[in-house]
């Protein structure tokens, strides 16, 4: 064999290896892994899965991604939708999903994520390691956290990797967070989600959440 013909074999046995995983995964494994990122991968996501969530849940094109829809984002009890059909994923399964918003001084909370019936412990064991960096999640009592601070005044050192404090976002900051937590007010199921507080900017959103209809 050549040295060409050999170097042709190679990159169709990695792109044949390459698919075959990905066919592999499967569509719970990949709600995760793109929501561990706390960005617009997990519209992305669900927007090229369209075919296979029709069958679990309502999902709708919105600006150049798609999303899971709730009722009213900026109220405490129509934050949330519930699929018709759960998604298993690694032994546990995702019932529904969240996204809210809620006015904070100086700046904005953005929620969202999956509900999981299960406790935040089994749920960080069994997905943890789907996680984007799940080694830097810690725990906070019952909760679970992975952390990055974007400080407005530095912007060229883009997210770094902080640990934040409980309470308000420093000024001028962003706290992108991914949280494995209790649901407030709920007992039967518990949020796998991110969360954008601080300072947040249109051109944040922009990237990270783009099916966000926010001006």
């Amino acid at each position: 064999m050549t040295q060409l013909a050999s170097r042709f074999f190679s990159a169709i046995t990695a792109l044949l290896l390459a698919t075959s995983a990905n066919a592999q995964t499967s569509l719970g494994e990949r709600l995760v892994l793109s929501l561990s990122y706390c960005d617009a991968r997990f519209f992305d996501e669900v927007s090229a899965s369209r075919g296979e969530l029709d069958r679990h849940a309502q999902v709708i094109a919105r600006g150049r991604a798609a999303t899971f829809p709730v009722p009213d984002m900026t109220h405490d009890t129509e934050s949330k939708s519930f699929f018709a059909l759960p998604v298993e994923v690694r032994g546990l399964i995702v019932i529904g999903y969240f996204d809210e918003i809620t006015r904070i001084p100086g700046g904005v909370i953005v929620s969202w994520g999956l509900l999981v019936p299960t406790s935040t412990t089994e749920a960080a064991q069994k997905l943890g390691g789907l996680f984007w960096e799940g080694e830097r999640l810690r725990t906070e009592g019952k909760v679970f956290v992975r952390s990055e601070v974007w400080h407005h005044d530095e912007p060229m050192r883009g997210w770094v990797k902080e640990v934040t404090e409980p309470g308000l976002p420093k000024p001028k900051t962003v706290e992108r967070v991914l949280m494995v937590e209790p649901y407030s007010g709920e007992t039967a199921f518990i949020r796998v989600g991110c969360s954008l507080q601080g300072a947040v900017t249109r051109e944040m959103l922009d990237v990270l959440r783009p099916d966000l209809p926010l001006k």
